[in-house]
């Protein structure tokens, strides 16, 4: 009888939560999700640049190889683990776990939302959909700001909830082993939740930082066995902080003001509506409240000059930070009837730049271009293919594209720099080329494969690409001209001593 009990029991708790999760907002959102995740299916995306380089370190970890020891590269992580998880899925990586976490964002913001009516329910999950598949912000995806993106909205979710401090420590110290400076914009509000909201004793404190501490000891852990937390150190952390995100200009006036304008221009009409959140939120929140989430905000705009370049996916992330701003002004208890009308009219204006922003946008091209990428990486893999026995090293020079086939065929890199491309920072990191130089002798040594792209990148120095040539002079094999177009892109060759 107890038994019969239980097994109702269930299954009426059942029935309610797929009744919760199925109700015809969630259904047109979901369908709204699916829809804008179309596009980025694998035959139709071009090669990436970073997302390569992330995805090659990713899935050679699954090849007993160790980013940051092995291979070179200045993010946390967590990008890496995540490719080398979803490596099973070959090239579906990005769109598998990509949706799987917009559609668990969605969720999240429709539970939030609970008990709200009107159009408000249905348009704040569109505006945070519409904000992070964007073209123009999303990039293709498989980017560290992506994660950022969907830590954060769990993390205000956690919030909204009021559900244990502990666990909002935990993903801030998941976001840090993500992209260190993305800790900053949860800093307020986690200072808030803390301290005022739930009042945390000291005793407790001590363990909540420890809790934010464990991703980063359970992965020093790990560097540690494998002798590449050393490693980790110099390019998590000194390098990112020397020539990357060049701390002693980042709060200099004339960048702060600069990043400022940049993000103001970017949103354009969208203005409009962080205004009209932000003026809500001013006269019908309390003063500590509404002091974290204008400094959370500011840090997430300052986040998108932090390195003084302005790349779209860098916006990902203060779109968790935007929805949230939408949805505690839309659930604001105004007696006025103007509330919803300019709710609806911010969130509008914010879509309607969105579809600005991407106005230049060609499916076509991105056809055309993923057609002729896949063209090459072909090419590449019948060489790889045929020389495979007398294959011992590979170099590759502006083209991260390949990385992620050396990964698949378990090939080492001549050196732990697996992709070269020259940097805005090389001047500052490598002046006199030295590094550089290094990288050409274990280059060319017999049984090295370079898969060189030089000869059509314009933005490649003189200097570097002649010092290319005359290390390879006289030991090179031309093995095929990558030209899918009949348009010569780059080439690949065997160095040999005989």
């Amino acid at each position: 009888m107890i038994f019969f009990k239980i097994i109702c029991c269930s299954a009426q708790k059942c029935k309610n939560l797929i009744k919760s999760i199925f109700t015809k907002t969630n259904v047109i959102l979901f369908l709204i999700s699916v829809l804008s995740v179309l596009w980025l299916l694998p035959q139709w995306v071009p090669s990436g640049n970073d997302r390569e380089i992330f995805r090659g370190i990713g899935r050679s970890i699954n090849c007993g190889k160790m980013p940051y020891l092995d291979y070179f590269d200045h993010k946390g992580p967590f990008i890496y683990l995540v490719f080398a998880l979803t490596g099973f899925l070959k090239q579906w990586d990005v769109f598998v776990a990509g949706t799987l976490m917009l559609i668990l964002c969605i969720h999240l913001i429709s539970k939030m939302l609970e008990g709200q009516k009107g159009l408000l329910p249905f348009l704040i999950p569109v505006l945070f959909i519409l904000w992070i598949r964007n073209p123009f912000y999303y990039e293709y995806g498989g980017l560290t700001r992506e994660w950022t993106c969907y830590l954060y909205l769990i993390f205000l979710y956690i919030m909204v909830k009021n559900k244990p401090s502990w666990i909002l420590w935990l993903i801030s110290g998941v976001v840090f082993i993500n992209q260190q400076n993305d800790l900053l914009p949860l800093l307020p509000l986690l200072f808030y939740q803390t301290f005022f909201r739930q009042k945390t004793s000291m005793k407790t404190l001590g363990v909540n930082l420890l809790i934010m501490m464990a991703p980063l000891i359970l992965v020093s852990v790990w560097l540690l066995y494998h002798s590449a937390f050393n490693s980790f150190m110099e390019q998590a952390f000194l390098f990112n902080f020397k020539y990357y995100s060049r701390p002693s200009s980042m709060f200099d006036p004339d960048h702060i003001i600069k990043t400022g304008k940049t993000f103001i221009e970017n949103q354009g009409p969208g203005i409009i509506g962080l205004l009209i959140f932000l003026f809500i939120l001013l006269i019908s929140q309390p003063p500590l409240f509404t002091t974290a989430i204008l400094c959370s905000l500011a840090l997430g705009v300052f986040n998108i000059g932090i390195s003084g370049r302005y790349y779209g996916h860098y916006y990902l992330p203060v779109g968790s930070i935007l929805v949230y701003i939408a949805l505690i002004a839309g659930k604001v208890k105004i007696k006025s009837k103007l509330l919803n009308p300019a709710m609806i009219l911010g969130i509008l204006s914010i879509v309607f730049n969105i579809f600005l922003m991407n106005r230049n946008f060609s499916f076509t091209g991105n056809l055309e271009q993923a057609e002729y990428d896949r063209a090459v990486i072909h090419q590449i893999e019948e060489v790889i293919t045929e020389h495979k026995p007398e294959i011992k090293n590979v170099a590759v020079f502006n083209y991260s594209p390949a990385l992620p086939i050396l990964a698949e065929n378990c090939l080492p890199c001549s050196s732990q720099y697996l992709y070269f491309s020259v940097w805005d920072e090389l001047p500052a990191w490598d002046k006199n080329l030295e590094e550089y130089k290094k990288i050409l002798e274990q280059s060319s040594l017999d049984g090295t494969l370079i898969i060189d792209f030089t000869p059509n990148h314009s933005f490649v120095r003189n200097k570097m690409n002649s010092l290319l040539k005359r290390s390879l002079y006289g030991k090179k094999k031309l093995k095929t001209i990558l030209n899918p177009k009949n348009e010569p892109m780059g080439e690949l060759y065997l160095i040999s001593d005989h």
